[in-house]
This record gives C-alpha cells, sequence and structure tokens, in this order.
C-alpha cells in the first residue's frame, strides 16, 4: 500500500478516520466560522468557498498539515519525545482560547478512543507524555499510524474531515442547504490536493501561519451572546 494507492484495507480504514461518526465532538465546534456568520462577513455560497478555502490553503496547508506529517513520521521510528515537541508547539500556535479548547478537547476525544480501542501507539504516546494536552493533527497521526495508514493519505483525510465539518456547519447556520454544502466540497477538491502539496514542501523554518480573519471571528464568539457551537 502506497501514499497514493489504498487497499481496500486502507481504504477502509480512511474513511473509518474521517466519518462523521467518529466519536470525537467536532460536530460541536464551528473554529469561528459562526461569528463569522454572525459578524454578516459570510452570507451566502460564494462567501462560504472564500473563507473555508483561505483557511485550508493559508492555514492549515502551512501550519497542521506539516505538522501532522511530522509527527507521524516520528511515531514511525518512534521518536515520541520529539513527535510530543510538535504537538506542543501547534497547539501553542492556537491564538484564542476558544481555538485551543476546540484543538485540545478533540483532540483528547480522539486519544481517549484510541486508549479504548487498545492502539499500542497510544499505549506508547501515553507513557511518554501522560495525560498531557494534545492537538487534533497529532491525534489524527497516531489514529493513522494505528490504521497503518501512509502520512500523505492521513494528511489528506484530515483536510477533507475539517471541509466536511464547516460544510455540515455552514448547513446548522442556515448559511447552506445541503446541495449548496455539496456544492461547496466539490469546490474544495483543489484546495485540498494544492494545500497538501504545499504542506509536503514546507521546511521547518517555513512553518507557522496567522490568519487574523479566524483569530477575530473566533475572539467575537467568546463573548457571542446566542451560539450554536462552542468555537
Amino acid at each position: 500500500m502506497t501514499a497514493d494507492r489504498l487497499d481496500e484495507a486502507g481504504l477502509l480504514g480512511l474513511l473509518q478516520l474521517t466519518s462523521p461518526s467518529l466519536p470525537v465532538g467536532a460536530f460541536a465546534w464551528s473554529q469561528g466560522l459562526e461569528a463569522a456568520v454572525d459578524k454578516g462577513w459570510i452570507t451566502a455560497e460564494t462567501d462560504a468557498v472564500h473563507w473555508v478555502d483561505g483557511v485550508v490553503t493559508h492555514g492549515l496547508a502551512r501550519l497542521e498539515v506539516p505538522v501532522l506529517l511530522r509527527v507521524h513520521e516520528c511515531l514511525v521510528t518512534r521518536e515520541f519525545d520529539h513527535a510530543g515537541a510538535w504537538n506542543r508547539w501547534l497547539l501553542a500556535c492556537r491564538e484564542t482560547r476558544e481555538l485551543w479548547e476546540e484543538d485540545s478537547h478533540i483532540g483528547a476525544a480522539l486519544g481517549r478512543l484510541l486508549t479504548s480501542l487498545e492502539a499500542p501507539v497510544m499505549v506508547d504516546w501515553l507513557g511518554h507524555h501522560g495525560r498531557a494536552p494534545l492537538s487534533y493533527a497529532a491525534a489524527f497521526a497516531l489514529a493513522a499510524v494505528h490504521l497503518a495508514l501512509p502520512a500523505r493519505t492521513a494528511a489528506l483525510g484530515y483536510l477533507w474531515a475539517y471541509c466536511e465539518n464547516q460544510a455540515a456547519a455552514l448547513i446548522k447556520l442556515g448559511v447552506l442547504g445541503q446541495t449548496g454544502a455539496q456544492r461547496l466540497l466539490g469546490c474544495l477538491h483543489e484546495p485540498i490536493r494544492n494545500g497538501l502539496r504545499s504542506g509536503l514542501a514546507l521546511s521547518d523554518a517555513d512553518l507557522g501561519v496567522s490568519l487574523s480573519g479566524l483569530a477575530l471571528a473566533s475572539a467575537h464568539h467568546e463573548t457571542q451572546h446566542s451560539r450554536l457551537f462552542r468555537s
């Protein structure tokens, strides 16, 4: 099995890891999207495409994806201390309390699932890092190693899971209908693929990003009066 040609077992593992039914609670978070809608920054399908595309292209591709790839590599080579350092660095990049909580809560939920499944790589992780905060990207890498998924495939799945969650949030917020959400996801195929290629090409010194609009939306959401989502 290679990163580009999954066998049936690998494909099923990827589908399981990216399924909306994965019990990590991602449906409860919008990553600032709810505040962007409340402020009128996103009012239509074109706005939604632009927003999610921007986060994938200028955010996830430069931060979460390369970190996930590095954590995956460290786990395969059993460099748990190095993997833990990348996990801590990623969490330190969160610009608001809500973004940090979203990342660490979803990561912790996926970690608990792996623990309940008695994943050997999770047992080793806990042996090195205990119950220290776990980012979603690092937890995703742990799950990918447990399922024997290549790093590139895992990163592609991570990007897809993010986009699908954003589409679901936009439906709940009344910006998109079911058909509009499918158009949105269709428009994001190319940004996802480009984001993966960009993330693969970055050196350690090139990592890092600051999305001011996302940070402002998240900060506004912390004091938003009426909310559907936790972020």
